[in-house]
């Protein structure tokens, strides 16, 4: 059998409903030749059940009893691929149909060995844009990488061509919600990375997916990175930016405050944004402190503020798109 272009990862638990649009998205790219490989780490709902019922040549399901976390998942599919490419997607997002055709196309244009695109964060009906992140210059990139993950959507966005994940090494499985981060920074220290600015990852914003989890361990994560790159950010003249990680801990446990109506979570944000404001002189941290324990209608306040203070935003829905998106995200809802 012929090696395929792109062999794409989907580790995946309990989440049938998700998984079945994500998959659905990975089966219809176009123009690429592709392996699907689903790895289901020990689903107790009719996840596997409903596997064995895809009628889909390209797709591969690995079965893992007991479950062993999404690293090892990953990492089990990476050991399955057969592809010259790697991509990952998370179980509950969504690509656009030229997703990897445009970054293969993107990498093989300037020699690159990693690339990535635009990604849009939906609301859990998948009707209205959250925000979006948007892809950074791969210019300095290795620089960048170093000092916070600017590299949206997570595992769900990028390609690696195999033969760099093989120099590198796999996933970090003592990491869980900064694995990718760390693969990333890797990654670019032995390859050039290749942009495409289309929005072409659906990031779905969910009660049940790791954005909206307790993260008790992301902070020991944060330590374990610090330590782990702190001789290459000495070389890149760089340093760790908490401030940037604190803010964005504090933005995840404010929007799973208002999804599950916590007011414990709302706390735990505003004291995040507080540990943010003891590291900068930039009154946001203080307002999105005081947003997060006041609710809703401050947040209305702290966005005119925002405005005043801050002349380029750093997410905004782009203007030749609608508040719903792109056009392709409408054959998933």
């Amino acid at each position: 059998m012929a090696e395929p272009e792109v062999s794409v990862v989907i580790p995946t638990r309990d989440r049938w409903p998700h998984l079945t649009r994500a998959l659905r998205s990975v089966l219809a790219q176009e123009d690429v030749d592709l392996e699907v490989i689903v790895v289901d780490d020990g689903s107790t709902d009719e996840t596997s059940a409903r596997l064995a019922e895809v009628d889909d040549p390209r797709v591969v399901v690995v079965h893992r009893e007991p479950p062993h976390g999404v690293a090892r998942a990953r990492n089990t599919g990476i050991e399955h691929a057969r592809g010259t490419w790697l991509a990952f997607l998370d179980d509950d997002d969504l690509w656009a149909p030229r997703k990897l055709r445009a970054q293969l196309d993107a990498a093989a244009a300037v020699g690159a060995g990693f690339a990535y695109s635009g990604v849009i964060h939906l609301d859990k009906s998948r009707q209205h844009v959250a925000f979006v992140g948007r892809p950074p210059d791969p210019a300095d990139l290795e620089r960048r990488l170093l000092v916070h993950n600017v590299v949206p959507g997570g595992c769900s966005n990028a390609v690696l061509r195999a033969d760099v994940v093989a120099r590198v090494g796999p996933f970090d499985e003592r990491l869980a919600e900064l694995a990718d981060w760390d693969l990333w920074i890797r990654a670019v220290a032995v390859t050039t990375g290749a942009v495409v600015q289309e929005y072409q990852v659906g990031y779905l914003e969910h009660e049940q997916n790791m954005l909206f989890r307790d993260k008790p361990r992301v902070r020991e994560e944060l330590d374990y990175l610090a330590d782990k790159y702190a001789a290459a950010r000495r070389a890149h003249g760089v340093k760790l930016d908490r401030r940037y990680f604190r803010n964005w801990v504090g933005y995840q446990y404010r929007r799973a405050a208002r999804i599950h109506r916590d007011e414990e979570r709302s706390v735990l944000a505003a004291r995040y944004f507080l540990k943010a404001a003891v590291l900068s002189s930039n009154p946001l941290d203080l307002v999105r402190a005081a947003t997060a324990l006041v609710g809703e209608r401050s947040l209305r306040v702290a966005r005119a503020f925002k405005r005043l203070v801050r002349r380029k935003p750093t997410y905004a829905v782009p203007p030749d798109q609608s508040p719903t998106g792109p056009s392709w995200l409408e054959a998933y809802r």
